[in-house]
């Protein structure tokens, strides 16, 4: 008898050992770490902010007016753009920096639009100015903007080494410009194609001084 419930015993022991493991407790008590390359779940909520906040930089939307100027004594040196084929349009982007002696007072001025729909753009602000505001708007029809400036000019300040960029975009791409170093906006050039219903640009920039 005492050899049948040794015999029992051991066979129960070996039962509960080979009982398979409950991996929900198991994965419960001791969670596995993330692995490194998995993807970080976001949100629905915070997928829309993320692209509200990127959207945030642009100062128009697609098919909107643009209507942007720079703090007094200052003017555009970066210029960023972004092509969207269903809307035929760009969002863009201007960042402004110092320019002008703060102590001295500036003149500013708006032009009127210097372009048609699908006609080249060719402006330069004249008088030693420098642009610091730009306004455009878009036509669904033409697939096209208009566009005019705002330009500043200081009393005893003159430009010289005036250049022009290349062209800095193919249709459809994207724009980047940085002015360079000691070197302020003055000028726009572009033309449009009916094909791409988008325009290619470059940019002219100047040295100032004293006179």
């Amino acid at each position: 008898m005492q050899q049948l419930q040794l015999l029992l015993l051991v066979a129960l022991a070996v039962g509960m050992e080979a009982k398979p493991l409950n991996t929900d407790s198991a994965a419960a008590a001791h969670p596995r770490p993330p692995s490194p390359t998995s993807p970080v779940p976001v949100s629905a909520e915070q997928g829309v902010t993320g692209l509200k906040s990127l959207h945030k930089r642009y100062v128009n939307d697609y098919d909107a007016p643009i209507d942007f100027s720079c703090p007094a004594h200052q003017s555009i040196y970066i210029i960023h753009s972004i092509h969207n084929n269903d809307a035929e349009d760009r969002i863009w982007d201007f960042r402004c920096k110092e320019t002008f002696d703060l102590s001295r007072p500036v003149s500013s001025f708006a032009t009127s639009y210097v372009n048609t729909f699908d006609e080249k753009l060719d402006f330069t602000c004249p008088f030693n100015s420098i642009v610091s505001g730009i306004g455009s708007y878009h036509n669904n029809d033409a697939e096209d903007r208009r566009w005019k400036f705002t330009c500043t000019m200081q009393a005893n300040v003159c430009l010289g080494a005036c250049q022009w960029t290349d062209y800095l975009n193919d249709f459809d791409s994207p724009i980047f410009w940085v002015a360079p170093d000691s070197r302020y906006l003055v000028g726009a050039h572009s033309y449009h194609s009916n094909d791409a219903e988008d325009r290619r640009w470059k940019f002219q920039f100047c040295t100032k001084a004293a006179c």
